[in-house]
């Protein structure tokens, strides 16, 4: 098991305390394409809804425990790790 130890948000005056968190990922995604009497469209659908569910709870977890500057950092990161995946070939010039 790897375990991330990070610091968190400061409580501001009006906040509730923070929590102390630990967020487990110890299951694969379950086999969802090829289940019988499922399209395929159905499947997709299915594991969209999986995937934004998650990324709610992660990123409201994370807003509400990390410090600010951590947050921002993460997003710059996150950016810049799949910015590739952004850029578009104009065309080869010759």
């Amino acid at each position: 098991m790897i375990t991330l130890h990070l610091y968190k948000a400061q409580r501001t005056v009006q906040s509730e305390p923070v929590n102390d968190v630990t967020i487990i990922l110890n299951e694969e995604m379950p086999e969802i394409i090829g289940r019988s009497g499922q399209s395929v469209s159905e499947a997709m659908d299915q594991l969209r809804n999986i995937y934004q569910r998650e990324a709610n709870e992660l990123a409201a977890l994370l807003l509400k425990t990390l410090p600010g500057g951590t947050v921002d950092q993460l997003l710059c990161e996150l950016l810049r790790i799949k910015a590739s995946h952004f850029r578009v070939a104009f065309g080869v010039k010759e």
